[in-house]
């Protein structure tokens, strides 16, 4: 069961500012059984096999409130301020156990500026810093081994937190004639608990021996930067071409 309520209102001050506020409610309430057997010819029935059963349930919810305001300074330079606030929580449950993993976050905080200041009418340069988070999916946490591929075995982390990552970025943008156009963006990224894959080496009971098991984990943090340069050029009227 996926529930979401969202309401949103925008409100224009003048031709050049505007304020938007909006409420968004996500809840997910999922359960999942999968049972194994193996038929017995002597017993002439289906026994179940308990080490390959997956039997979970977990409920997710987020709740944000979010804001942002836009406005023009003098008639070239426009910027738009805004803030998230999210509260979110997770639980989940091995049914064939009774353990129970899950992660809270009562309140967390994601401002982002926008900036965009035309140079001239060919030629403009855009600034942007925000703050994001990145919840890690339903297969990266279910916790139950997967042996449908001998050579890859794989599992989810129940207690794999979100990572969340603070950006920075500017571009430059410039039209040239005849429909072409250059992008040079310039980038850095840091993020904490970055999600990320990694091997344990474990005892199983269905292969009989040690396997490598591919899973997820939390790493510290990481940093990312660069830069890019596109130009897209005009081939025909329902063509073009853009090289990176």
């Amino acid at each position: 069961n996926f529930y979401t309520i969202q309401t949103d209102f925008t409100n224009p001050l003048s031709e050049k500012s505007k304020v938007e506020f909006g409420f968004r409610a996500a809840v997910r309430d999922f359960e999942s059984k999968n049972l194994n057997y193996i038929y017995d010819f002597l017993l002439n029935d289906y026994m179940p096999v308990f080490s390959l059963n997956a039997n979970y349930k977990y409920n997710d919810r987020v709740l944000a409130a979010y804001g942002t305001y836009g406005n023009v300074i003098g008639t070239k330079t426009s910027y738009q301020l805004g803030l998230r606030a999210e509260s979110s929580k997770y639980t989940g449950t091995l049914i064939t156990n009774g353990k129970s993993f899950g992660n809270s976050y009562p309140l967390s905080l994601f401002p982002s500026l926008n900036l965009t200041h035309q140079i001239d009418q060919t030629q403009d340069l855009q600034f942007s810093v925000a703050r994001k988070i990145q919840r890690p999916n339903f297969f990266q946490i279910l916790p139950f081994l997967d042996y449908s591929d001998s050579l890859n075995i794989s599992r989810g982390n129940p207690g794999l937190k979100p990572e969340f990552t603070n950006s920075l970025e500017m571009n430059y943008q410039k039209t040239l004639n005849k429909g072409n156009s250059i992008l040079v963006s310039l980038y850095y990224k840091n993020t904490t608990d970055l999600i990320t894959r990694a091997q344990v080496k474990e005892a199983s009971a269905v292969v009989g021996k040690d396997v490598l098991i591919n899973t997820y984990i939390n790493a510290n943090k990481s940093q990312a930067y660069g830069a890019e340069f596109t130009a897209r050029n005009p081939v025909t009227k329902i063509m073009r071409i853009k090289k990176d």
